[in-house]
């Protein structure tokens, strides 16, 4: 392949957002529920949701590591994690924080604080509780089966207005640092915003 030819596949690669998270149901379920809104607007990506065998921090770094081997230079790889109630979980999320200053382009980091499904609140609330008991409770109006099933998937609840509400209730609560472990928010709403075409890819 002539240096011609390798420009022309560079632009015509169409990149992967690879995501990781730390949950097996809740999460994964939230992403193929947003994929009801995203094809309409002919993204330049393609988005891929994987989960690691155990969820931990240390399995979700090893997976990541085993797909960037294949990467190419515009994929990038999204770790989502929830604020773990044990002591080492600080020293554990630095370790993800180093990993992602390493290569900030490739690697990025959604830190959800008390947990994920914080974020899923903000698509209906504007100040969810940071204890975890009084979130089940709240989700249990919006999603009926949650405490059972866990999944979002099929829900009309969700709709692409209170996406958007969701995004701007997140982003003025953006955890970006390990100093911030402590305070409730989320990160999960630059990574959503730019599965749905409103932020630079």
């Amino acid at each position: 392949m002539n240096k011609l030819q390798r420009k022309r596949a560079y632009r015509l690669y169409k990149p992967v957002i690879y995501i990781l998270p730390e949950g097996e149901i809740t999460e994964e379920s939230y992403f193929r529920a947003l994929s009801r809104f995203t094809p309409s607007k002919n993204l330049p990506f393609s988005i891929s949701c994987k989960s690691a065998r155990h969820g931990s921090i240390a399995s979700l770094l090893k997976l990541a590591k085993s797909i960037e081997k294949d990467c190419h230079a515009r994929d990038q790889i999204w770790i989502l994690v929830d604020r773990d109630k044990e002591d080492k979980f600080r020293e554990q999320f630095a370790q993800l924080e180093q990993w992602q200053n390493q290569k900030p382009n490739l690697r990025h980091v959604a830190l959800s604080v008390p947990r994920f499904e914080y974020w899923l609140l903000l698509h209906f609330e504007d100040n969810p509780s940071g204890k975890d008991a009084e979130n089940d409770k709240s989700l249990v109006r919006y999603f009926p089966n949650f405490l059972k099933r866990k999944s979002v998937e099929n829900s009309t609840a969700i709709t692409e207005s209170r996406v958007w509400d969701a995004i701007a209730r997140a982003n003025s609560r953006f955890i970006p640092t390990c100093r911030d472990l402590d305070e409730v928010g989320t990160g999960v709403g630059v990574l959503v915003e730019m599965l749905m075409g409103r932020r630079d890819f």
